[in-house]
């Protein structure tokens, strides 16, 4: 009796390797570590002609892949597209939030900015069109929000609400992660918005492996597809009194691993105020202060504003127009070094300043 392996369906679909494509057809596995599947082994009932001929195959696929170290250096490839430029990059972006902080509120309020070519957090951004994943909504909620923040008609935004991806994925009898690029590539999103992650992966959420293997065809997808994917996620609970955006993110560390920018959403309860910490492969690393509103729940961002005496340490700052240190800044304003010091240091949260060396320097104006 002829031997059968079990292969991954989801592996298989998002790869379309030819080799596997055809071996599968004709009942045949396809060889252990290829392109298409890893977790296969050859069996002993393909002949040699065959074996030589998927070798072939192979090697031939591995040479369309691969790049050389020259290519990298001497290709002009095109810029990333962002999003929200400074805050989501094209790729994977997990939005973590304690339950009922306002992570739905924001998201769609960055789809409303993206969609319309509007503003958050002083980011101009370009249209594009949006594909808002709202699994646990539905519409007459989301109906709801949108009027909160006035959404205007005719923005290039398009819905799913609960129950509706099922229904699809059932009757195309095709994985969500399939589907999902199917989607995009169709629409050319520029931002795809799930809300949560809870409703799109299946497994264990603590177990590193199978977030992996969960995350992993969805991050493929985004960079594929030059789309910014942002997953809405929780943190978990007793976090440390130190806020880390990535390891508080509920269950496996493979999460934050994974995703190319993480945005952690810390705001402690009937409190209008709120830390919204960013970081990332590709995005500055910082945290930013920010409020919503009691009654719309929009978002924006609190301006931080020096104080008289910071701005005297600024005009300094401006006139040396070099890096400067706290003594000679003290000395221009009659002011010891320590309380010039003390200043420089609190201004740093405020991207003000920047210490580089035991010097100082303005970081904007």
């Amino acid at each position: 009796m002829e031997k059968r392996t079990k292969t991954n369906p989801l592996n298989a679909e998002l790869a379309g390797d030819s080799a596997s494509s055809e071996l599968q057809e004709k009942n045949q596995p396809v060889i252990e570590g290829s392109p298409a599947n890893n977790n296969i082994t050859i069996e002993k009932s393909l002949n040699q002609k065959q074996i030589d001929s998927l070798s072939k195959k192979i090697k031939e696929q591995i040479q369309i892949c691969v790049k050389s170290a020259d290519k990298i250096l001497t290709t002009d490839w095109p810029e990333p597209v962002w999003a929200v430029p400074g805050l989501l990059p094209v790729g994977l972006t997990i939005l973590a939030g304690a339950p009922k902080v306002g992570k739905s509120w924001l998201a769609l309020q960055i789809a409303q900015a993206v969609a319309s070519g509007g503003g958050i957090f002083g980011n101009n951004v370009e249209p594009g069109p949006v594909l808002y994943l709202a699994l646990e909504d539905s519409a007459q909620r989301l109906k709801n929000r949108m009027k909160k923040h006035s959404w205007p008609p005719g923005l290039n935004v398009h819905f799913y609400t609960i129950g509706d991806l099922n229904d699809l994925v059932r009757n195309l009898e095709i994985s969500k992660p399939k589907l999902l690029s199917h989607l995009i590539e169709y629409r050319k999103y520029r931002l795809v918005v799930i809300d949560t992650l809870s409703r799109v992966v299946t497994g264990n959420q603590k177990e590193v492996e199978e977030m992996t293997v969960a995350l992993s065809p969805i991050q493929e997808i985004a960079h594929k597809r030059n789309c910014a994917i942002v997953i809405i996620d929780h943190h978990r609970k007793g976090k440390d009194e130190v806020q880390d955006a990535i390891s508080d993110i509920l269950g496996s560390t493979a999460k934050g691993a994974m995703a190319d920018t993480v945005l952690g959403l810390y705001r402690d309860r009937n409190k209008l105020g709120a830390k919204l910490s960013i970081t990332g492969r590709d995005v500055e690393e910082r945290t930013i202060d920010v409020m919503v509103d009691k009654d719309t729940w929009i978002w924006q961002l609190v301006e931080k504003y020096p104080t008289e005496q910071q701005r005297e340490i600024i005009d300094v700052m401006k006139k040396a127009n070099q890096p400067i240190g706290p003594s000679q800044i003290g000395k221009e304003l009659d002011l010891n070094r320590g309380t010039v010091h003390k200043q420089l240091v609190n201004m740093v949260p405020d991207g003000l300043v920047k210490k580089e060396g035991e010097q100082w320097t303005l970081q904007k104006l």
